[in-house]
């Protein structure tokens, strides 16, 4: 009995370790396309945009990737406006290698990105920021290349990271804000019921 439950421990143990595969994360070295302010022509720049990749094994079940490989929270900046024009429109994510939970190494994994504008660090999400300020993503989530990472089958070497697939680019959402025409009305129903009284 000892020898099964020290089994199942074992099992269990390696489930864990290996159900987490690695992916390298770099928007423009990926070939992916800019993401643009709600004007459809602006590349995103700076700090208060932010970038992090969702995930999962299928399309329809995503999450955030939360870890860099090393430690480091996976929710990146987009550079400063004073960067070379090449980097605007990109996250600024360069060859760090983030870790997809759920997905083991030798599996592939559904990718999505996800953008927002953070209000200055006031909105820590994509969530948060849906409805509430500029937010968008790339689109159907695309299925990687199998995952890096320890390999399931400790004799052969750990398996390389794979890039981030090529994702399109897309244009930012924004609250749209009551029109001239839509404030006229409001104001002369306004109007309209204070000279019924």
């Amino acid at each position: 009995m000892k020898r099964v439950i020290a089994l199942a421990i074992a099992v269990s143990f390696a489930a864990t370790a290996f159900g987490q595969g690695e992916l390298i994360f770099n928007h423009r070295g990926s070939g992916s396309g800019q993401v643009l302010l709600p004007d459809g022509v602006t590349p995103v720049v700076g700090t208060t945009y932010s970038g992090q990749l969702y995930a999962g094994a299928a399309a329809d079940a995503l999450s955030p990737v939360v870890d860099i490989k090393g430690g480091g929270s996976a929710v990146f900046p987009f550079p400063a406006a004073a960067a070379p024009a090449a980097l605007h429109g990109y996250v600024a994510s360069a060859n760090n290698t983030v870790i997809v939970p759920g997905v083991g190494p030798g599996s592939s994994a559904y990718i999505q990105l996800r953008v927002w504008n953070n209000n200055d660090g006031a909105l820590t999400d994509w969530d948060s920021a849906v409805g509430v300020s500029e937010w968008g993503d790339s689109g159907d989530a695309l299925a990687s290349s199998p995952l890096g990472g320890p390999n399931p089958d400790p004799s052969l070497p750990a398996i390389a990271a794979p890039g981030l697939p090529t994702l399109p680019g897309f244009t930012l959402n924004v609250v749209p804000e009551p029109t001239t025409w839509a404030l006229l009305g409001i104001g002369a129903l306004a109007m309209f019921f204070r000279r019924r009284k």
